[in-house]
């Protein structure tokens, strides 16, 4: 009943149309390691890795996530390395025990 009697008071006001500001939608994309992009708009995007992107859809925004660091095959190789001489070291030093 309110919406009708606003509906008659604007019309009779000469007012055709009434709008309202909108937020606009865009593509929130977060940059976290296990992030991802939404449709929302920029006053829900508001993580502290995230991008907002104003008019454009998660399929046209490329969204580009922090790396995770990683150990390569030849850092693997060194590691095993070091760890193959450091048990050599301790376990080579060992004091013989004596028994009476």
């Amino acid at each position: 009943m309110g919406a009708l009697l606003a509906a008659i008071l604007l019309a009779n006001l000469g007012v055709a149309s009434v709008s309202f500001a909108q937020d606009p939608v865009g593509a929130c994309c977060d940059r976290d390691t296990f992030g991802g992009c939404s449709q929302t708009t920029q006053s829900q995007c508001n993580c502290s890795e995230c991008v907002w992107t104003e008019g454009q859809g998660c399929g046209a925004v490329e969204c580009v996530h922090a790396a995770i660091p990683t150990v390569s095959q030849w850092g693997l190789v060194v590691l095993t390395l070091l760890l193959l001489t450091a048990a050599k070291v301790h376990f080579g030093r060992r004091q013989q025990v004596e028994t009476a």
